[in-house]
Parts: structure tokens; C-alpha cells; sequence
């Protein structure tokens, strides 16, 4: 597991590294920072103490905010799945408290004699075994494959991974890691045309729709028949987009006088 990144730093300052001058006679970008003053910076919050930088060299570790933030278990257990579980219980419930979004890392064999299937199954897992094969039959995030993977620009060998899980877009949408949760739109209608409907009512809205759309800007693709089909549910939930509601492809009586007050 060299050279993994642990996503544990956050914002927390790091004891080692150096700033090489050059690597093979090409400058470094290092190099542009050194002795120069460092810029104001502001931790909201810390999740160890904060420790003592005054007159020091410190390097920032920053931490993607759209990432889950790790628990890293590492070596042979000295106090029991028990013990091993309560501990990641307890770093991940304090970063939920302060409003981030927590998981735990570490290889899958310990996965199984360390942790308790509830805590398993609680927390976003992000599990490591290498030859092919994760043998894990529980739900899990991440897994790393490898250590020995390649990236352009990078001399060493790293680890790869697979993310099976949306975490930055599902992060986002609970509003965790200084996001802000997206409003929750309001429905515009409840009843009214829907997809498969047919008939005269079904043409009529659809003529009342196309002009709509020309009004509001919307693009739309809608045949010229009574049937309320894919086009017109996608020009139906664009134009309740674009309106502020929730998009559920309906098209009721509120819907039709809105499209209407477009009009006029």
C-alpha cells in the first residue's frame, strides 16, 4: 500500500518533504515557493489537535472536498475486531457531527476479522487486495487492485483503484464537505398527460407545448400526432426545468397555464 494517498490529511500539516531544486535539469515548480511568504489560510476545522507551526516549515496536505475522508486501519489488530471497530466508529461519527462524508480503508482480509458487519456495512469501504480478484461479498466503494500501476509523470509505481460509487456527486447532493444541499424542487402537477397517454386533449397540449418551448428557449423534438411520447416528455420535463419545478413528466392543468402566461 505505498505510496497510497490518505485522504485522513485533511488540511493537516505534514512532518516531511523537501523541495528539490531540479530533476534532471528541468526546474520544478517547488522551487517558485521557496522562501517566499506563505498565504493567510483558514482551517474551519481540525480533526486531531491543532499542532504548533510558528517559526516552522510545514507542507499543506490538501484534501479534494468532493472525496470521502478515510479512515486508515493498518497492521495487525492489538485490540480485537471490537476495539478495531469502535475506533472507526468513533473517527467517522465525529466527521458526520461536523458535516463530511467518512469512510474506511484497508485491505480486505482484515476487513473481514476487524470489523464488525455492522460497521461494514454503515461506512463508504475502500478496500485493497491485489492478484485480480477482491474477495469481499459485502457492498464496497472503492478497490484497490494494485501497487504496482503507472501514471505519466510519475517515476514510481502507485496504487490504482475502481470506484464503483458517485461519491463526489452524492456527497454534493447531501450538502457534506462545505457543499450546499440543492434545494428540493416542488411539483407543478401531480396529474395531467403523462408518457403512453393518447388523443385530441394529448395534440392540443402538444401544440401549447411547442410554442412554449419557442418562448422559453427550449429545444424540442415533438411529432405532430396525439401521442405523448419520449420527445414529449423530455420537452415536458425541460420546460419544467427550466421553470424551477421537478421534472416528473407531467403535464396537468398547471403546467398548461404557465405555458400559456408564456404567450401572452
Amino acid at each position: 500500500m505505498k505510496n497510497t494517498i490518505i485522504l485522513l490529511t485533511m488540511l493537516l500539516f505534514s512532518g516531511i518533504g523537501f523541495a528539490q531544486e531540479s530533476n534532471n535539469g528541468k526546474q520544478l515548480w517547488a522551487k517558485s515557493f521557496l522562501n517566499e511568504k506563505a498565504p493567510e489560510l483558514t482551517v474551519e476545522t481540525w480533526i486531531s489537535k491543532k499542532p504548533d507551526t510558528e517559526g516552522k516549515f510545514v507542507i499543506i496536505d490538501f484534501w479534494a472536498t468532493w472525496c470521502a475522508i478515510y479512515f486508515d486501519v493498518e497492521g495487525k489488530s492489538l485490540v480485537g475486531r471490537t476495539g478495531v471497530s469502535a475506533m472507526c466508529k468513533a473517527f467517522c461519527e465525529e466527521l458526520e457531527k461536523a458535516g463530511y462524508f467518512a469512510g474506511i480503508y484497508m485491505s480486505r482480509s482484515p476487513a473481514q476479522t476487524m470489523l464488525t458487519s455492522d460497521v461494514a456495512k454503515r461506512y463508504a469501504l475502500w478496500l485493497a487486495e491485489y492478484g485480480g480478484k477482491l474477495n469481499w461479498s459485502g457492498e464496497v466503494g472503492m478497490w484497490q487492485y494494485t501497487d504496482g500501476g503507472a501514471v505519466a509523470g510519475i517515476g514510481s509505481a502507485v496504487d490504482c483503484n475502481y470506484c464503483y460509487v458517485d461519491y463526489p456527486a452524492k456527497i454534493k447532493a447531501a450538502g457534506l464537505n462545505g457543499f450546499v444541499a440543492p434545494k428540493a424542487l416542488k411539483t407543478l402537477d401531480t396529474e395531467g398527460f403523462k408518457r403512453g397517454d393518447k388523443g385530441v386533449g394529448v395534440y392540443a397540449y402538444k401544440q401549447l407545448l411547442r410554442l412554449g418551448c419557442a418562448a422559453l428557449g427550449v429545444a424540442e423534438n415533438l411529432a405532430d400526432d396525439g401521442g405523448f411520447g419520449g420527445g414529449t416528455e423530455k420537452a415536458t420535463n425541460a420546460v419544467l426545468g427550466k421553470l424551477g419545478y421537478k421534472q416528473n413528466g407531467v403535464a396537468g392543468v398547471k403546467l398548461m397555464k404557465k405555458l400559456s402566461e408564456k404567450l401572452k
